[in-house]
């Protein structure tokens, strides 16, 4: 009874598995998933000197240069003389 078990478990696990990489292969998509995250640049924090990334910071440009910024708290600590 218990080896019917674990073989209906492993039948099934197997049909998913092949399943899966079939609907993918479909779809175009690799099997890795390299996300926009994944690829992003991390910068630094101008006020504070935390890494955070790229598309996630607040993004401010002065005298011509461009500064990140992590939060809204850092960036009123920033605009302040």
């Amino acid at each position: 009874m218990i080896a019917r078990i674990v073989l209906f478990v492993l039948v099934f696990f197997l049909g998913y598995t092949i399943f899966s990489a079939l609907m993918r292969w479909l779809r175009g998509q690799s099997s890795t998933k390299e996300t926009k995250n994944d690829l992003d640049q991390m910068v630094q924090c101008a006020q504070c000197g935390t890494y955070v990334a790229q598309s996630d910071a607040i993004r401010k440009k002065k005298h011509g240069e461009v500064y990140y910024l992590c939060d809204e708290t850092c960036l009123e600590k920033y605009k302040r003389p």
